[in-house]
């Protein structure tokens, strides 16, 4: 399993709305200048996630982007199937190439069990959790 960049991007600009709350507006400069992101870049992936029903956004005066759901109400493992699709979950941890039961990698049996674990955790996470942090846990993404 390995994330792609875009979404990795996806989540760093998902954090940075679900920290704004649902229904604040920001920019696609602001995200960029708080993030370091690329904006052109940053921008597809925004409108990957508007298409997805993740986050609305606006035209005009007040263009912008806000979380088009409660926080709450996204979880981790939806984030990243919007972000990447089904195959984000789904790879192999061992080779490039794709493994499966009729032609399992050497870590195939090992990995179907905790993945089963890690889409659990991921279902079971929220944006408005992932967003705070434990207290005494630094964490940037």
């Amino acid at each position: 399993m390995r994330l792609t960049k875009a979404c990795q991007y996806g989540l760093i600009a998902l954090r940075h709305a679900t920290q704004r709350g649902r229904g604040e507006a920001f920019s696609l400069e602001e995200v960029a200048g708080a993030t370091g992101l690329p904006a052109p870049y940053l921008a597809k992936i925004l409108t990957r996630l508007v298409h997805a029903g993740l986050l609305d956004s606006s035209r005009g005066k007040r263009a912008g982007y806000a979380l088009a759901l409660a926080p709450e109400a996204v979880s981790l493992k939806r984030a990243l199937e919007a972000l990447d699709g089904a195959r984000a979950l789904r790879g192999c941890l061992f080779s490039q190439s794709a493994c499966s039961a009729e032609r399992p990698c050497l870590l195939h049996a090992h990995w179907e069990r905790a993945r089963g674990a890690l889409e659990r955790q991921l279902a079971g996470t929220t944006l408005a959790q992932w967003a705070t942090p434990p207290a005494g846990l630094n964490s940037k993404t």
